[in-house]
């Protein structure tokens, strides 16, 4: 059979949001089933823990109810291998719906060995807690929609022989981050210890306090783990202050008139969370805790009719179908109602990303004279005293932190004592000790002044059969939404503290060169946290953008990165890095295609890609002080000729990530190939070498793979499947239940004639017979030229998604 040979992906999902900066789908595999149980005294601590809930006459679950224990278990994964965890479990839940009937309860679960489908942080809860399968709808309609939303699903759980479902409810944290492609940042939320203290007295015949005055919105960032160093800290207390000044009120028009009408209850301000980037200097909401109203979603859509809507809306119905399907273990089907609510809001222009990069001011959070009007009237006897929360002072830049105290008397704050800066994460994640009262907790309430002092530029501009020269002033950083074609763009950036941020940026046939000119006798501390207050690691990144047929040069970079990616699309990119004190080229959720990539001089690895899909045509790498290539955090890659030298390690494969190798050259390389686990959500990987390579040893650990055969030219995939193209035929493994009434669709244009040969039929034909869901569907077809495009097909609706390859 003729080569599938030059294939130049351009991809476009009718489906999918059509911002090339949307917030990715969740890319966890959740099983259906698993079977966990309880290790030592464990059951028992979890039924007395039930049995003392249930006779405690308060109405919430407070903490001392929610002890942990140690739980256990094992399930199937999606290749037929069982894979065990063990971990620690606690009730979950603030009210006692959460405590079943059935003996059992919603839990919350830290697993401390393995995943499950790519999740360590997890709860399961009783599905009528949360509204049962509408929940399941809601939550899978805004994240089609471009929402950030923490995956849920139904799973059966075996529990000592009784079956049970509950709602499988990932934990917003750092997984789940990364899971939709945007880097580990503060999740904020509201501190609502306080407002749970105020329900527990006011739930009582004699209740011991009451707050007056303007209530204060006190906010934390949930995802402790974030917080590692002084930039993170300092990123952290940014996050809980913009948002604290008007939690309340902040608005984010699209989310918030999305969920009004039937899951309002996710936009009251104790259940809000968002997701603080610093890259944009915004917020960006989470769905989370709906509680949908059915009755009105029920009662408005009486008269619903999708005939009378368009194809893409249609399409994009049977697409969520799909997802819903999968996520109720493949029971139910999109009601009337569903259909109804998803039509209206598919039909409408809806923007889920942010759009502009906003410019850093410095924070001065909290007037004190306002606090000063929060006070706490404690019962004593019959009579009433009066009490405030104490503010802590925050000062980042001095590193100091200190209590004061108002006095009634003089109507001022006076400072108390000074606590260790050391303490400062306590109070960032809401885990500081209150002060108590006659039994009542008051909590402190933070004060922030952090004069932010960067020297940030901003700018617009459109580039086409021109020749730009930009200069990076020392310490600068400069972002620019560039739109390029045929053009050329000279950089120098001026020091090494200078960087350059081309976002929602369009590059095409253009060439972009820069250049540092770092001091290289000024010695850098390799113990400096590499990342700045924005996240920024790189000398020159390339966010939210589309890059195609471009060159990339990068010379002397003194930063983490030589080149960054993120979330970017590209085709046909070629490479030139030379001299970067760390890693030369950085990939990160990206989908790319490189032409020839040549870097040289890496202090730590030439290439380091993740959580992506990427091609390399031709990769030279000389001289990387550890690995020449770095392929992690489950991507799809397919590498056609490496040539490396000096290297510690040729390539590294970790992490679910599946490579494909067909061609590698080395010399002077300690290890030419390793495969590994290194990360808990994730698993081994897997490396699939071409027959015709003999002369590469492969490490393997953690029960990663080696598969020798035919390897892939190219790779690609999308929500419902993965495409690898060989020598002699297209391979497609389907990962999830496609759209209602779709399959393949492929035509070939002939080399000679120039026809369009319709093998549809033939795709179609195979498809039915061969393929099912985690399976390889291998399609052998003819091709006699360099042009083929495939994708979903309905023969109503027409095509789902194109790719074109050339």
């Amino acid at each position: 059979m003729t080569k599938l040979i030059g294939v130049l992906f351009s991809v476009f999902f009718l489906f999918i949001s059509n911002n090339i900066y949307a917030y990715s789908n969740s890319p966890h595999e959740i099983p259906d089933k698993l079977t966990m149980s309880f290790t030592g005294n464990s059951f028992k601590t979890y039924l007395n823990l039930l049995a003392a809930v249930n006779i405690d006459p308060g109405k919430t679950i407070t903490e001392k109810f929610k002890k942990k224990f140690r739980i256990n278990g094992k399930y199937i994964d999606k290749n037929g291998s069982e894979v065990l965890f063990k971990g620690k479990a606690r009730i979950t839940g603030d009210w006692k719906d959460h405590i079943g009937k059935n003996g059992f309860s919603s839990l919350s679960i830290s697993l401390k060995k393995s995943n499950i489908g790519g999740v360590t942080n997890f709860r399961l809860l009783l599905p009528e807690t949360k509204g049962g399968i509408y929940e399941i709808f809601w939550s899978s309609l805004m994240e089609e929609i471009g929402f950030p939303v923490p995956l849920r699903k139904y799973i059966d759980v075996n529990i000592f022989n009784s079956n049970f479902t509950f709602i499988f409810e990932e934990k917003p944290e750092k997984e789940f981050l990364e899971s939709i492609g945007i880097r580990e940042a503060p999740i904020v939320e509201v501190d609502e210890r306080q407002f749970w203290e105020l329900n527990k007295s006011s739930n009582v015949k004699d209740p011991v306090s009451k707050l007056v005055g303007s209530f204060f919105y006190q906010n934390k960032v949930k995802n402790k783990d974030f917080i590692k160093n002084d930039i993170s800290q300092k990123i952290s207390l940014k996050a809980i202050s913009l948002i604290s000044s008007d939690f309340k009120n902040l608005i984010i028009d699209d989310f918030n008139k999305l969920n009004k009408a039937y899951a309002s209850h996710g936009l009251n301000w104790h259940n809000r969370k968002f997701i603080y980037d610093p890259i944009y200097n915004d917020y960006i909401p989470i769905y989370f805790d709906g509680m949908i109203y059915i009755k009105k979603m029920k009662s408005d859509c009486t008269n619903f009719n999708l005939d009378n809507y368009n194809n893409d809306v249609k399409k994009k119905i049977n697409v969520l179908n799909s997802m819903y399907f999968d996520r109720t273990l493949k029971k139910y089907n999109l009601t009337n109602d569903m259909k109804c609510i998803a039509a209206k809001f598919f039909n409408q222009k809806i923007s889920s990303s942010l759009t502009k990069i906003k410019a850093i001011e410095p924070i001065k959070f909290n007037d004190k004279k306002a606090i000063s009007s929060l006070e706490v009237k404690i019962k004593k006897q019959e009579k009433s005293i009066r009490v405030w929360p104490d503010i802590v002072e925050i000062k980042p830049n001095d590193k100091l932190v200190y209590r004061l105290k108002y006095d009634d008397k003089s109507k001022v704050w006076e400072k108390n004592k000074e606590i260790e800066y050391k303490e400062l994460n306590k109070y960032l994640i809401g885990d500081d000790k209150p002060k108590t009262v006659k039994n009542f907790k008051i909590y402190d309430l933070l004060s922030i002044s952090y004069p932010f002092n960067h020297k940030e530029s901003f700018n617009e501009i459109n580039a086409i059969n021109q020749s730009l020269d930009i200069q990076i002033s020392p310490n600068e950083t400069k972002y620019i939404k560039l739109s390029a074609s045929n053009s050329i763009i000279n950089i120098t950036l001026q020091n090494q503290k200078s960087k350059i941020i081309f976002y929602q940026a369009s590059f095409k046939d253009s060439k972009v060169f820069i250049h540092s000119n770092a001091n290289k006798s000024e010695k850098i501390n390799e113990n400096l946290v590499r990342y700045d207050s924005r996240l920024i690691t790189s000398c020159a990144s390339f966010i939210d953008s589309s890059v195609h047929k471009t060159f990339i040069s990068s010379l002397n970079c003194q930063l983490e990165d030589g080149l960054n990616f993120l979330r970017t699309n590209g085709s046909d990119v070629s490479i030139n890095i030379n001299n970067s004190l760390f890693d030369g080229l950085d990939a990160d959720f990206s989908t790319l295609t490189f032409n020839e990539i040549n870097i040289q001089n890496s202090g730590n690895d030439c290439i380091d890609v993740s959580a992506g899909t990427y091609n390399f045509k031709k990769i030279n790498a000389d001289t990387c002080a550890d690995k020449a290539i770095s392929i992690g955090e489950k991507s799809l890659v397919a590498i056609n000729n490496a040539i490396i030298k000096n290297a510690n390690i040729g390539l590294a494969v970790k992490d679910l990530s599946e490579v494909s190798l067909n061609s590698i050259k080395q010399s002077n390389v300690e290890d030419c190939i390793n495969v590994y686990q290194k990360k808990q959500e994730f698993g081994p990987g897997t490396i699939i070498l071409d027959k015709k390579i003999n002369d590469c040893s492969v490490k393997l650990k953690n029960g990663s793979k080696l598969v020798k055969g035919k390897s892939c030219m190219k790779v690609e995939k999308n929500y419902f499947y993965n495409i690898c193209i060989k020598n002699e035929s297209i391979q497609v493994a389907i990962k999830k239940p496609l759209p209602y009434n779709s399959l393949f669709y492929l035509n070939v244009m002939d080399g000679k004639t120039k026809k369009i040969k319709n093998l549809n039929s033939f795709i179609q034909k195979n498809y039915k017979a061969t393929c099912k869901v985690n399976e390889p569907c291998d399609l052998e077809v003819k091709i006699e030229n360099q042009y083929v495009n495939m994708g979903l097909y309905d023969n109503d609706l027409g095509i789902y998604s194109l790719k074109e390859f050339h």
